[in-house]
């Protein structure tokens, strides 16, 4: 599964290109301002920067039409763009850092609850977690070009219980899975390299999400209060 095979120089594709941002727009918003650890977006910074939220509308038991807005399941900021998932729709929003729509990926509704989202620019891919073992790889245009390891617990590069991922900046995919409580990190082709986790001096804590390129963010703990950083080898750091 080499990543020059998912390439796409189609039209669809190049049109959503993304375009950089004004330095002033990164200023007026501190949580899109900070290092290159800070890649997930909070609602409220999505607030911030006035993006309008999806809404959508059902009818009551008494007959009435009650709308609401839809909640980000995974909002993620790279350097050309800001990717948002909103829960109940079919496509993964991408605006400037100002909060203006570039564009959207579509999605094919057969994926099921998507829990998370990396998105590889360079080569514009996305990589979604559709199951509890299950990732699969999308161009910008939709299509689907391969899949990320396989579920089950026999054998070690196998995935269970999925609950986050990244990309380092050398496209190395880290997935954090619940059953084994660890990071296994797969190179471009799908291939596992190696595995790696947080430790405590009394105890192995919960992990819980994943972050960052350059260096790996891990967060966890029974509040998600405690953070560990790594190397995208696997190194701790600090």
């Amino acid at each position: 599964m080499q990543r020059r095979n998912f390439l796409k120089t189609s039209a669809s594709v190049v049109g959503l290109v993304l375009a950089p941002a004004s330095v002033t727009a990164l200023a007026a918003n501190a949580e899109l301002n900070t290092s290159k650890l800070t890649r997930r977006i909070s609602k409220q910074a999505l607030k911030d920067l006035s993006i309008s939220f999806p809404e959508m509308t059902m009818t009551s038991p008494s007959g009435q039409d009650v709308t609401f807005e839809l909640n980000p399941l995974a909002a993620r900021y790279y350097p050309n763009g800001l990717f948002v998932l909103f829960e109940h729709t079919d496509e993964i929003y991408i605006y400037d850092q100002v909060g203006q729509v570039l564009g959207s990926i579509p999605l094919n509704l057969k994926y099921g609850l998507i829990k998370d989202f990396a998105v590889d620019e360079d080569n514009q891919l996305v990589f979604l977690v559709t199951g509890p073992g299950t990732i699969k790889v999308i161009g910008f245009d939709g299509g689907h070009y391969g899949d990320v390891g396989s579920q089950g617990l026999n054998h070690f590069e196998q995935l269970n219980g999925i609950k986050s991922i990244t990309l380092d900046d050398s496209g190395r995919l880290h997935v954090l899975c619940s059953q084994s409580n660890s990071i296994k990190v797969f190179d471009n082709s799908g291939t596992l390299l190696y595995s790696y986790s947080a430790k405590s001096l009394l105890s192995k804590p919960t992990l819980h999400q994943l972050d960052g390129q350059s260096e790996i963010k891990v967060v966890g703990g029974q509040f998600k209060d405690r953070e560990w950083f790594f190397a995208p080898s696997g190194q701790p750091i600090g």
